[in-house]
């Protein structure tokens, strides 16, 4: 063989096992988006769920409420725990948003 030909030939052997190590980085990266997605909506889920048992919880109270300081205390009591709540939610989907930034090893 002559010397362009090894060339050629080691060029070739480059770019495959390149090739392969991008294949092998993109099946790694994918599945750990698809991982991280299905957190994602496993958490949206929940979150839809705790907010809307929130609000009917929220509904029941104040339909029952007798007088109007029983109507102030119960929004007031719902409003306090749906800001905490959306707070606290708030950061748990910034952590699984995070996880979409960080590429996975």
């Amino acid at each position: 063989m002559d010397d362009r030909t090894k060339t050629a030939h080691r060029n070739f052997d480059q770019a495959t096992t390149a090739g392969e190590n991008i294949a092998q980085d993109a099946q790694v990266r994918y599945g750990a988006a698809m991982d991280n997605a299905r957190d994602l909506n496993a958490k949206m889920v929940e979150m839809v769920r705790a907010n809307a048992d929130a609000a009917f919880e929220a509904t029941n109270q104040i339909a029952s409420a007798k007088s109007p300081a029983d109507l102030a205390q119960a929004w007031s009591t719902y409003a306090t725990k749906q800001f905490a709540m959306l707070n606290s939610q708030a950061k748990e989907l910034t952590a699984i948003w995070q996880k979409f930034l960080v590429p996975p090893r």
